[in-house]
Parts: C-alpha cells; structure tokens; sequence
C-alpha cells in the first residue's frame, strides 16, 4: 500500500482541504464555508447541473485566441522549368492538428506574369480540398504570392499525407523551382508539418506520382494558422473552481472526490512546493488510460511508461511525486516555459508514467496535449513559477496561475 505524504506546514495540505470543501458543494453543499486566503485553493458554489468542460468556463473565457498564419516555407527558390504541363508541386505530413489559411507559389524574381491554379489534395482520398489562383494581384509576402482561404481555411488532421500542386502548362512565363532542398533546409520549415518531397501528374488532376524526396521545396507555399493558446489571469479561486468543475464533467459518483484530490495534490506541488526550488518547471497530465493512447510518449532515460494493468506502484500522494518533479532535470521547454518531460496520471492518482516526453512540434506542450485527447487537464509550471492549466474540452485557451510575490 502506497503511503501517504505526510502532513507539511503551509499551503500544501491547506489546498486539499480547499478542494475537499469545494467537493462538499459539488455533491450538494453550498461551499459557503470556504474562505479564500491566500494560501488555500478554495471553491466557489457549483451548479447542481453537471457541465461539461467547454461549458463551465464560458463566463472566464470572453474573447477568442490569438492567432498568426506563418508560412511553411521560408528563403528563395528561383525557379529554372518551364516544360511541363499538369499539376507539379509537393507532398507534406501534417504533424499537429492546425488550419491551412493560405495558398501561395514562389514570387522571386519579380512579379508573376499570370495567375495560376495552386491546389491542396487530400492524399488519403485523392480528392481537392482547396484551389485558388495566385498571381500579380496577389498579395506577396517573404519572396511568395499567396491567396488567403474563406475563414476558417482547411483543417489539417495530423499524421495525414497532403499534396499541394501548381497547375502548370509548358512555356508557361512563370519558372518554377525543380531542384532538391538539403536535410538541413527541409528542418527550417514550419514545425507543424513535415516536408516529404515532390509530386506531379501529366496533365491536370490528383498528383499521384512521387518523383523525389525533398525534391521542389518552395515551389509552392501554404500558411498555417500557428494558435497559441489564449492565456486567461485566473487567481486561486477561480482556478479551483474551473478544476473542480472539470472534475465533476468527466467523472462519476465517489470518483469525483477522488478525482478532487488529486488535482488538489498536484497543484499543492506545482504551487507551493516547487516554489521551494528555485528555477524548478514541471509537467502533470492526468487523464484517464484510454485517452493517452491518442498522446504519443517516449520514456526518458530513467523513465517509465507503465501499460495495461501494470502501474508505477506509486501514487500523486506518495512523497515520490514531489521529489521526482523536485530533482528532475528539464532540458526542452515550449514557449511558456513548460517543459516536454513530466509525469502522467490517471483520475484516482495513480502513476502511468514517470520521467516520459511528449513528443510534440507545439508552442505549448499543454495545449497540444488537450488538443489530442477528450478528457483530461495538463498542468505545468515555468522556471518562473507560473502555472497554467490546460482543460481538454476547452482547446486554445489556458488558465495562467502567475506565482505570489513578496511585498
């Protein structure tokens, strides 16, 4: 039997008494006896209705996210063909869930003399997604002509194979580029999705042929609509509540409490514990076994993954979770400073994996992570001690937690 972390001064066992009052309001208590302080995660009265996550927080997150379409490639490709009729152009794997916003072909050197058809295919099903014509008129960027998509663009599903040809006729007045791009080029492009090489078809249609790896980069272009997640200030209270309320959308009678303790436990660690160890970061998933599945991990050196029945033998509220995300080394971060590596747990506490890595292209590991899966929360702290919770339900926003300072 797991053993227990013992009793600390502080706010560390004072946060679970906070969620075990809000847990008393969730199951039909009114919560009144909870006062916030500023050391106590404490909860606010719960609707008897049970919401789901995209639900509850509707009143916390007003505006939409930020967004920015960046474009997949970048540098010059001059272009040296002209001989060629029928749809010529590239192959690319999404790598991340994103939105395609834009359709463009090289513009250097100059202006292009016509426009001309450029087309997104869906390899899986050979079908056309998207077609627009880019030419003089359209708007240049980089050293590429692109043409914007009816919002909301194409969505892009990752692991899936895309094709994007330019439809092209010979002696044509426009060149375009037919060489191959270098393992070091092909890594500089957009990190949502990978480039795989060239693709054409004599005559006009789905590009079934595949003539060359890393052949015609930047012949043709595409932007992504790269969606940080809208960050949203949230205090103790209001990020208890949110939690809570999670908790109560994704679990079931006596579950609910536990799943409460646990998130309590977990965010008495990244809040108060780890405040302890200067420039300390950390990352917690907890999401039932199943939907982890859909999350692709690597164990680190030292680290575990733990399948099936089989689990780390360990718990949130054994003294090993604290003191592995204390003395874990944390080489990789994403953009808000979380880190890549960190520790998965199921609902009721349990340990499923331990110093694992998320493989990820993200700006932010936690968005990603609740991106992929349906149920579930991922946590992390910055080496600066924010914290941000990243609710499945809720994908592109966040609760940003910014750590207490001394006056």
């Amino acid at each position: 039997k797991s053993s227990q972390r013992p009793s600390r001064s502080g706010s560390a066992m004072t946060c679970l008494a906070g969620l075990g009052s809000l847990c008393e309001g969730i199951c039909g208590g009114t919560g009144k006896d909870a006062e916030p302080s500023d050391k106590a995660l404490v909860a606010l009265p719960v609707p008897a209705k049970r919401p789901g996550p995209a639900d509850h927080l509707a009143e916390v997150f007003q505006r939409r996210p930020g967004s920015r379409a960046i474009a997949f490639f970048t540098g010059s490709w001059s272009g040296t063909r002209n001989d060629w009729t029928g749809d010529v152009g590239i192959s690319f794997e999404a790598l991340q869930n994103c939105e395609l916003v834009a359709l463009g072909r090289a513009l250097e050197p100059g202006m292009l003399s016509e426009p001309v058809a450029v087309t997104l295919w869906c390899t899986e099903t050979q079908s056309e997604l998207a077609v627009v014509d880019v030419g003089p008129a359209s708007a240049g960027e980089g050293g590429y002509a692109f043409e914007a998509l009816p919002a909301p663009g194409v969505p892009l599903q990752a692991g899936r194979e895309y094709r994007l040809t330019q439809r092209c006729k010979a002696n044509m007045p426009d060149l375009w580029f037919d060489g191959y791009a270098t393992p070091e080029e092909a890594a500089r492009t957009a990190r949502q999705a990978r480039f795989v090489g060239g693709v054409c078809r004599a005559g006009y249609g789905y590009p079934g042929r595949q003539d060359g790896d890393l052949r015609r980069a930047g012949m043709v272009n595409f932007k992504i609509e790269s969606r940080g997640p809208y960050v949203v200030p949230a205090g103790r209270v209001e990020l208890a509540q949110a939690l809570a309320r999670s908790a109560v959308g994704q679990s079931e009678g006596s579950a609910v409490e536990a799943h409460l303790a646990v998130l309590a436990c977990v965010l008495s660690v990244l809040v108060d514990d780890l405040a302890e160890v200067p420039g300390s970061s950390a990352l917690v998933v907890v999401a039932p076994e199943q939907e982890l599945q859909k999350v692709q991990l690597e164990a680190m050196e030292g680290g575990s993954l733990y399948r099936g029945d089989l689990s780390a033998g360990w718990t949130v509220f054994d003294d090993r979770f604290a003191t592995e995300l204390m003395s874990s080394q944390r080489h990789e971060l994403d953009d808000h400073g979380g880190p890549l590596e960190g520790i998965v747990l199921r609902p009721d506490g349990t340990v499923l994996a331990a110093g694992t890595r998320f493989l990820s292209g993200s700006q932010s590991i936690g968005a990603e992570v609740v991106s992929l899966i349906d149920r579930g929360v991922a946590l992390t702290r910055s080496s600066h001690g924010v914290v941000m919770a990243f609710l499945a339900g809720v994908r592109g926003r966040a609760l940003r937690l910014a750590p207490v300072t001394s006056v």
